[in-house]
């Protein structure tokens, strides 16, 4: 059957929904999207009950908050960017000043590309070997976890050994307290190193030229002063759609949301609309998915295969009309309502504050109690703002936002690492090991 020919209102008001709503947090976290659903409860507005809503997809980015040169002092003055935004930027700043820059690894034998001493950055909660007592020849090791964003100093490679039978080469690390951890490197640790000044390409300082959104959040600290240029990709914003205006780049969040349409049967119009996964709405869903969320095994009767089919031809026919105007607007720049632009602010001076006392912290202690409430949710103090249409949380993590690693963590909807203690089980709470001994042609020494 032809899309347009499908009966979208009239199949809405037809299928079945669910008894038990559920909210919209646990909707997106149950489902892959495109899906629709029934409005069951609302304390929002302008989302009523009985209306259908058409979730296309759900998407995090990073958001910026620019602003024209004049003070920020009404909407039309404040503007919402996409990292998507397709156009280049010409930097306006007199002395723009360039962040710190890390490289992103994965696997604790990527340390052999450097000169020890060097130090790391654990990007996720890691388990290690701390040095505990040396008895005779051996030596003692407790099983310990670092907290995320720890830092320690890789210093020498070695063997080690367990009575005699050779396990493997072996990074040790120490604090700045000189207390020794073992590293096996065949651990598959997540971890950042800060690039050094000799180690940039000199080009790197030359603020000429055409920057992509993506490439002045890696590079600059903010604020930073720009000003939009055409950009040769397909798809690009044309240049008489430019703004003439320069901006000054105020904040940048991490930001999460859903983009849909809602359907109204009575009216028979639909709108588009941008929500956050925390907004306190109840929903319903079709039926027929219910029963697949209830048991994954079960087969469909006759009649609830009808009503699948039903539901899929009026998804798909629903998509058709919104699809397009949905990818859009993920990369349109838009003006800041009040509300979003102190969010923007506020998130992004709440996330500089995180930082600084956390460093504070790692500084004092970074072993982490696995009995203790930050083992169970390292995220809990992680602070966000949660509007309507957005989720907003600060860019925390060391590293390359937009490395490989990065990307992966986005693709399962979780922007900020934590937690990977898959190793923990297999990981004995002492070993003892005979004494280390140098590795030959291994990584160079200072």
């Amino acid at each position: 059957m032809d899309k347009k020919e499908v009966d979208i209102y009239g199949n809405l008001s037809k299928l079945k929904w669910a008894q038990e709503p559920m909210t919209l947090l646990q909707l997106i976290e149950s489902l892959e999207m495109p899906q629709i659903a029934k409005i069951a409860r609302s304390s929002v507005s302008d989302l009523k009950e009985n209306d259908y809503l058409l979730l296309q997809s759900v998407y995090d980015r990073y958001l910026l908050l620019g602003a024209t040169q004049s003070q920020v002092s009404k909407n039309t003055h404040a503007y919402l960017i996409p990292d998507w935004y397709r156009a280049q930027c010409k930097i306006k700043s007199t002395n723009p000043r360039i962040q710190k820059q890390y490289w992103n690894f994965q696997g604790a034998n990527e340390l052999n590309r450097f000169d020890l001493p060097r130090e790391i950055n654990f990007l996720v909660e890691t388990p290690l070997y701390q040095i505990s007592q040396k008895i005779g020849s051996k030596i003692e090791w407790k099983r310990i976890v670092v907290k995320r964003n720890t830092k320690l100093v890789a210093t020498k490679l070695q063997n080690y050994s367990v009575e005699n039978t050779n396990r493997g080469n072996c990074f040790i690390l120490i604090d700045k307290r000189n207390n020794e951890y073992l590293l096996p490197c065949e651990f598959n640790i997540k971890f950042s190193v800060e690039i050094r000044p000799e180690e940039y390409n000199s080009a790197y300082f030359d603020h000429k030229g055409e920057f992509s959104l993506p490439e002045v959040i890696t590079r600059y600290e903010l604020p930073v002063d720009i000003q939009f240029a055409p950009s040769t990709e397909p798809g690009s914003v044309p240049a008489a759609k430019l703004p003439k205006t320069p901006f000054k780049i105020l904040s940048l969040a991490i930001a999460k949301s859903i983009i849909g349409a809602i359907f109204n049967t009575t009216t028979k119009k639909f709108r588009y609309i941008e929500l956050s996964p925390a907004t306190q709405i109840k929903l319903a869903i079709p039926t027929c998915l219910q029963h697949g969320l209830l048991n994954p095994n079960a087969t469909l009767s006759k009649e609830e295969e009808n009503e699948y089919t039903l539901y899929n031809k009026t998804r798909e026919a629903a998509l058709g009309l919104c699809h397009k105007q949905c990818e859009l607007y993920k990369f349109e720049m838009r003006a800041a309502t009040n509300e979003e632009r102190d969010a923007m602010i506020k998130v992004f001076d709440a996330g500089v504050k995180y930082k600084r006392e956390e460093t504070a912290q790692l500084r004092e202690n970074f072993l982490l109690d696995l009995k203790s409430k930050e083992a169970l949710n390292p995220d809990a103090k992680i602070p966000f703002v949660a509007l309507k249409n957005i989720f907003l949380r600060p860019n925390i993590d060391e590293g390359d936002p937009y490395d490989d690693f990065t990307q992966e963590q986005e693709e399962s909807g979780k922007i900020n690492f934590s937690h990977d203690l898959s190793v923990l089980p297999s990981m004995p709470e002492k070993l003892l090991t005979d004494s280390l001994t140098e590795v030959e042609n291994g990584t160079k020494q200072k």
